[in-house]
């Protein structure tokens, strides 16, 4: 295993990059893996790229030092590294290996690079859709070929994910997603917006937001005080905008 002392300055430098929405990839067998979530950071304590010294400078000096006004999006310090190392340029490099980030508004509209995502681009990336708890980010990621899975954040203004369907189940509220996946409901955390859309916490999705459907029948629930709402036989706290 690495020593910590020259691990622990990598994911340093990745923690203060975050806070300027930058954030690194390192492909590890055929995964893009960030320092930053514990799994893919235990992933990668073996990999040799974290002791390479062009790769070494790329995260621990050259990228810091286009703060503030390095863009935003995710980067791979191991091209750009080896294109350092074939005499390219910096610049062309930060553009070349910077993937940006597919944005999601207050109305849950995708854009990429300031244009709209299309429909079945959208419903594909849904499919493979997920969230990283450490980051509170969600993350599209899918096979392109046996070396090689795709990944990418969404930075969103609100949650990607709607929750179509509501079926009781033995541990509370199940919910369908359309991300084709199901997942239970945190049902201490239901919270209305300035717009009266029902949002509720998931165990493996973040923060969902429930279809009209679901919405309706919620609300039909609500008690006279309007700060509870009833999913089966018990009452559960309903938060509004502050």
């Amino acid at each position: 295993m690495i020593a910590e002392p020259e691990a622990s300055d990598l994911l340093s430098v990745a923690r203060t990059l975050r806070s300027h929405r930058v954030y690194l990839f390192y492909k590890h067998a055929a995964h893009f893996c960030n320092p930053l979530v514990p799994v893919e950071w235990k992933a990668l304590q073996d990999d040799p790229v974290l002791v390479d010294e062009q790769v070494r400078r790329v995260v621990l000096e050259l990228l810091p030092e286009q703060l503030p006004s390095l863009e935003a999006g995710i980067y791979s310090p191991v091209p750009i590294a080896r294109g350092l190392a074939e005499g390219r340029s910096l610049g062309s490099l930060l553009a070349d290996f910077r993937y940006e980030m597919i944005q999601v508004d207050e109305d849950q509209r995708w854009t990429w690079q300031g244009r709209p995502v299309a429909t079945k681009v959208r419903a594909f990336l849904l499919e493979n859709l997920a969230y990283e708890p450490a980051l509170e980010l969600y993350y599209f990621e899918y096979k392109v070929n046996a070396d090689w899975w795709d990944k990418s954040y969404l930075e969103t203004a609100t949650t990607p994910l709607t929750a179509r369907t509501l079926g009781l189940v033995e541990s509370g509220a199940r919910v369908d997603l359309d991300n084709l996946r199901s997942d239970l409901l945190v049902l201490e955390t239901f919270r209305l917006d300035d717009r009266e859309r029902l949002y509720c916490e998931t165990a493996e999705h973040g923060e969902v937001m429930l279809s009209d459907s679901v919405r309706f029948s919620l609300l039909s629930t609500v008690n006279e005080a309007c700060d509870a709402l009833q999913v089966g036989e018990a009452w559960y706290p309903l938060r509004w905008p502050e």
